[in-house]
């Protein structure tokens, strides 16, 4: 398929997620194998997402749409995305592991480091 955005577009949407993993790390509040793992599971996530509505042609029919019709079929992904974390979370408490346990690692190794 065609790109539809114009390349401006996508240069200023990759500065802002160069910047925002460059803080994430900066502040101690990632390690940067976590930041590259975010950047390869979004980007795994947006790949299906684009195949998943190109395969079944409901991008078109959405844009048919009027603009607040086409909010309710996009504000359910995202309750449904938000499940899904939700869900990882809570498993991930289950099984005995602290999915928010690195932030005190990360954040004495970026104090650390600064001197």
């Amino acid at each position: 398929t065609r790109w539809s955005a114009p390349r401006a577009v996508l240069a200023v949407h990759a500065l802002f997620v160069v910047t925002g993993a460059y803080s994430r790390v900066y502040t101690g509040a990632h390690f940067p194998s976590q930041t590259a793992a975010g950047w390869v599971i979004g980007g795994a996530f947006g790949l299906c997402g684009h195949l998943a509505l190109s395969a079944s042609g409901l991008a078109a029919r959405l844009s048919d749409l009027r603009p607040m019709r086409r909010a309710v079929p996009a504000a359910g992904l995202l309750v449904a995305c938000a499940c899904c974390v939700l869900t990882a979370y809570l498993l991930l408490l289950q099984v005995g592991s602290d999915p928010l346990g690195s932030l005190p690692k990360a954040r004495g190794a970026c104090v650390s480091s600064r001197g």
